[in-house]
This record gives structure tokens, C-alpha cells and sequence, in this order.
């Protein structure tokens, strides 16, 4: 089995209580918008390109909010991924966002409904629940045993 590691920028964009979520089309998970971290390229302008591509939406890089580590196997793969994540500001917010991937679609969700949509990596449903309720932890938490 192969082995990847992957170091991964999300975005936490909210509206209120509901947070930005977007899933792979066909996939029963949800997960926070952003993507891979090039060779070379910031965290922060990762994001900032990840959510221009994917949604066409330009937005502000307001603060670090920590890491969450995620394993998973894929297609006999087992992967290892650091999900930085930010707090992120838009003045594009739109209500019904359009993505601009096909293998992509995006929803704004209740933060309590991120149970329910199986948000992964999984710590980042009590961390984002925590965070809107005013908790300023800085995030370090793991899905590994």
C-alpha cells in the first residue's frame, strides 16, 4: 500500500452560524473548502487561490486557527494529511454559492448540522461548535488512535 502525506489549507468562512462546506459530488462527507499546499506557495495564498478557483469568490485570510490531523485509505492508498485551518472573510458571500469544479458542489450548513453531514476531518465539528461559541483555543487535534 502506498503512503501520501499531504499538507492541506481549509477555510473557515462563516455567515452567522452557518459555515461553508463543500463536498465531492457523489460522496457522503462534507469538508471545509481549500485545498493542497504547492511547493513553494504560502498557506495563506494557497487558500486565497483554492477558493478563487473553486468558487470565484476573493477572500481575506483573517487569522490562524490551528491544525487537524486526518488519516484515511483511498483506493488502497493510506493517507496522511495536516489540515491547516483559517478564518476567513468575504465581501462575495452569495447565498447559494456556484462552484466552479465540476466534482465540487458547496452549501452553507448550521454549525450543528455539521454533525449530521459527516464534516471531515472529524474533530473540526466540536472545534468549529467551540469556536462560534466563543471558545479562542488555538485547534490541535488528530482523528488517529
Amino acid at each position: 500500500m502506498g503512503i501520501e502525506i499531504n499538507s492541506i489549507a481549509r477555510g473557515l468562512l462563516l455567515s452567522g452560524t452557518r459555515v461553508l462546506v463543500a463536498f465531492c459530488i457523489g460522496s457522503t462527507n462534507t469538508f471545509l473548502p481549500g485545498g493542497h499546499i504547492e511547493i513553494g506557495e504560502k498557506a495563506e495564498d494557497s487558500l486565497i487561490r483554492e477558493f478563487k478557483e473553486e468558487l470565484g469568490i476573493t477572500i481575506t485570510v483573517k487569522s490562524y486557527l490551528g491544525a487537524v490531523e486526518q488519516t484515511f485509505t483511498e483506493l488502497g492508498k493510506y493517507h496522511h494529511s495536516i489540515n491547516h485551518i483559517f478564518l476567513v472573510e468575504s465581501d462575495d458571500i452569495i447565498e447559494e454559492p456556484i462552484s466552479k469544479e465540476d466534482h465540487l458542489d458547496f452549501l452553507w450548513a448550521e454549525s450543528d448540522d455539521t454533525y449530521k453531514m459527516i464534516l471531515f476531518p472529524s474533530p473540526l465539528q466540536d472545534l468549529i461548535s467551540g469556536f462560534i461559541g466563543g471558545s479562542k483555543d488555538i485547534w490541535r487535534q488528530s482523528d488517529m488512535k
